[in-house]
């Protein structure tokens, strides 16, 4: 499978019904966590987390800024997961902030929505 490849409808939809029973897909530890999903209020945020915090409230990257915050917020399911499967590995690694630091770094990927379905499934 390509970085390139399509997460498709399947596995948005099952990523989508993980975040309605568990609410996020993070990581959490000291420091910046990468970005995640945060399910809330009927609403999917697409954000960065840093020492346990969410973004929900944060500012909205503008290109070329700082690159902190919300990336992308969804105020529906079907808004989500049509989004969600359309991005592939290549397109979630973070390259449109052409900053080494964030490109690949604790991105979503396949295997870490794959993990986290799986573990739910356990």
């Amino acid at each position: 499978m390509s970085r390139r490849d399509k997460y498709g409808l399947d596995l948005a939809m099952k990523t989508a019904e993980y975040l309605k029973v568990h609410g996020s897909i993070k990581n959490n530890h000291y420091g910046y966590c990468g970005v995640g999903f945060v399910a809330s209020d009927g609403i999917i945020i697409y954000t960065h987390f840093d020492e346990f915090l969410c973004y929900t409230r944060g500012e909205w990257y503008v290109p070329g800024g700082e690159y902190e915050g919300i990336i992308k917020m969804f105020e529906t399911e079907d808004a989500f997961v049509n989004w969600l499967a359309d991005q592939s590995d290549s397109s979630m690694s973070g390259k449109e902030t052409n900053d080494g630091w964030y490109i690949d770094n604790q991105r979503i990927t396949r295997k870490r929505l794959l993990h986290a379905i799986d573990s739910n499934n356990a």
